[in-house]
């Protein structure tokens, strides 16, 4: 064929094993530029993690100097119990931080009341439910599990504060639990803005893509579905949801009662 000028076999590979070479070079310089980067995240983390016992721990100190008081009695006791516990699941979180290696599938799982778990979670968040006019139904039975108390407590909590960021003003929320002899339920129920098709499936990614507009000021950071995906995996249970325009949003969780 005219014009044509054969390249020889020899140089052609060289060109190609020049590129593929290349390719590498780029190839290891982004993995380490990746490594340098999660490396100071990391750094980052512990220094945060680190820096938070202390208030933490102070909280916890004036807690039980207060509870110690005989005048402090019902609900005022009942909600300085209530910051007591919250502050030392932190301290669990902020302990399980700091460890150099952490893996979710390794749970210290202990017998819980579920039915108490929840009224727990409930209460704690009320106030954030108040602030928004909005009413919180709880409808738990006597069950109890060997489930992490902690990281359960984790999940429970994002759901529900979820539920109340994504919910209008005077709206309610509904917080049921349901169980059979072998596996429980817990279902977390609004009345809120609903999740749009377009992103239905990404909130349980671990980006930031999933995030939803919410409808009083609150500030979304996106990686709590995705951690909650985690911790429900981990005790061999699996999370969903359902959603409807203008009518709202149902989470479901479900764990086995046992291993």
């Amino acid at each position: 064929m005219a014009g044509f000028v054969a390249i020889p076999l020899g140089n052609r590979m060289a060109k190609t094993n020049n590129v593929i070479l290349q390719k590498n070079r780029d190839l290891q310089n982004t993995l380490g530029a990746l490594e340098l980067s999660q490396a100071e995240n990391t750094k980052i983390m512990y220094m945060v993690a680190h820096d938070l016992r202390n208030p933490i721990s102070s909280m916890i100190m004036m807690a039980n100097l207060i509870l110690d008081d005989p005048q402090i009695n019902g609900e005022n006791k009942y909600l300085l119990e209530n910051i007591k516990t919250s502050c030392r699941n932190s301290m669990n979180l902020i302990a399980e931080m700091l460890l150099p290696k952490k893996n979710n599938n390794q749970l210290m799982k202990e017998e819980v009341k579920i039915d108490t778990l929840l009224k727990y979670c409930v209460d704690i968040l009320n106030h954030k439910a108040e602030e928004k006019q909005q009413e919180t139904h709880l409808t738990t039975l006597p069950v109890t599990a060997l489930i992490s108390k902690e990281k359960m407590w984790r999940v429970l909590t994002n759901l529900i504060a979820n539920a109340i960021k994504f919910t209008p003003l005077g709206k309610n929320i509904d917080v049921i639990m349901q169980s059979t002899y072998e596996f429980i339920t817990i279902i977390i129920k609004d009345e809120g803005i609903s999740i749009p098709n377009s992103l239905k499936n990404l909130v349980f990614d671990w980006d930031t893509m999933g995030k939803r507009k919410v409808t009083n000021g609150e500030k979304p950071f996106g990686m709590g579905l995705a951690i909650s995906k985690q911790i429900i995996s981990a005790h061999d249970g699996k999370i969903w949801f359902e959603s409807k325009e203008n009518v709202g949003t149902a989470f479901f969780i479900e764990f086995p009662v046992k291993n």
